[in-house]
């Protein structure tokens, strides 16, 4: 009943809140010459979807990478970037996770989570590969569906739970427009397993009926160690939730490059002109927290104009073609926002570590583009 009171006065409230400009920046990020270069194994393609910084016992930085394709997950050496640790896990069998796995999120050395793409549960495997626990979503509970550890909106871990997404429940039918949570928690303690109490909000959701490009409802998450952070694609809030996920604040948080959103109308499109409006529409993407500065970064895409010819797959793999990196301090007020160069930066493959935040130089376009050395640059936090 709180939340729903809550979130009453967010939708009649927030609405009719004005809009916040950006204001003048007085922070930028500025591109340093440092370079992080991690050679890939012979099957593994750039257009990865599931990375994590983890820290170990002794302070040491590591990048996790999951294969898209192979049951491997590869641990690399964050800033000497040698591959410390390849771990091969079981599609089948008694220690079998599935015969395709939806990201990975480390918690230690010989603790791996793989989310089951086809089935409502998560898989902990050790790093031989061995399974040491599967924790299922039951039906009787709530009709779950499968979830999945991406970059930009990963598996969380805090004490003895589990944080997992959930996309819009097309299982809850006409009732997925305003009933669908956003998550699930699950208690690593007794395995138990309930949906989160936060919603999509209606205005995102389309009919499980209306055709639709895919990315209407998309969402991305951060926890700061208090909150969690979450941003929608059409929406230029912010929504502030405590782990219970039973209060809600929405902040403003708009670029200086994007109109207000809008969601896309629903038209039966095919996947070529599909993948070009993906490309070409503004919209908001992930939402990192970087605990080092207590920032956070959002970005932010905008609107595009391409001629028939381009390789939309590419693009849209490539995390598109510009996209601007808004700046907030821990009290979520917009403090800078600064647009990266087109065609040259990934968008999707983010790092947040000790020495600032890291965008991949793995765009298709990119002279220096490698298929077999994933690279990042460094940019750093500069006041003006």
């Amino acid at each position: 009943m709180k939340y729903r009171i809550l979130l009453a006065a967010l939708v009649l409230g927030g609405m009719a809140c004005s809009r916040q400009p950006s204001g003048e920046n007085r922070v930028e990020l500025v591109p340093e010459e440092e370079c992080l270069s991690f050679r890939l194994p012979d099957n593994v393609s750039t257009y990865i979807k599931s990375m994590q910084c983890w820290k170990d016992g002794e302070g040491v930085d590591h990048l996790v990478l999951a294969n898209n394709n192979f049951p491997e997950i590869y641990v690399y050496d964050l800033y000497g970037g040698q591959l410390c640790k390849t771990v091969r896990y079981h599609k089948e069998g008694p220690d079998g996770v599935g015969p395709k796995s939806g990201g990975v999120y480390m918690q230690d050395w010989n603790t791996f989570c793989l989310p089951n793409l086809f089935a409502m549960e998560i898989a902990v495997i050790d790093s031989a590969g061995h399974k040491r626990a599967t924790y299922r979503f039951p039906d009787d509970a709530f009709p779950f569906i499968p979830t999945r550890s991406i970059t930009s909106c990963p598996l969380c871990w805090t004490d003895s739970t589990l944080y997992a997404y959930q996309g819009v429940n097309p299982r809850l039918g006409e009732e997925c427009v305003c009933k669908s949570p956003v998550g699930l928690k699950c208690d690593l303690r007794t395995g138990a397993v309930e949906p989160l109490a936060f919603h999509y909000p209606s205005s995102l959701c389309r009919s499980p009926k209306a055709p639709a490009l895919g990315i209407e409802s998309k969402v991305s998450r951060c926890f700061d160690g208090r909150r969690f952070v979450y941003s929608f694609a059409f929406d230029e809030r912010l929504y502030v939730l405590p782990p219970s996920h039973d209060e809600v604040q929405a902040v403003a948080a708009p670029s200086r490059y994007l109109p207000v959103p809008e969601v896309p109308e629903p038209v039966e499109a095919d996947l070529v002109s599909g993948t070009r409006q993906m490309c070409e529409l503004p919209f908001y993407g992930a939402v990192y927290y970087d605990p080092y500065r207590e920032v956070y970064y959002r970005i932010a895409y905008p609107k595009e104009e391409y001629a028939e010819e381009e390789n939309f797959k590419d693009l849209w793999q490539s995390g598109r073609s510009r996209f601007s990196v808004l700046v907030l301090d821990k009290e979520l007020r917009v403090i800078g926002e600064t647009m990266l160069p087109k065609d040259t930066y990934r968008s999707d493959l983010v790092l947040v570590g000790e020495r600032g935040l890291y965008f991949s130089e793995n765009h298709y376009k990119n002279p220096s583009f490698d298929e077999d050395v994933l690279k990042f640059r460094l940019f750093r936090l500069e006041n003006l």
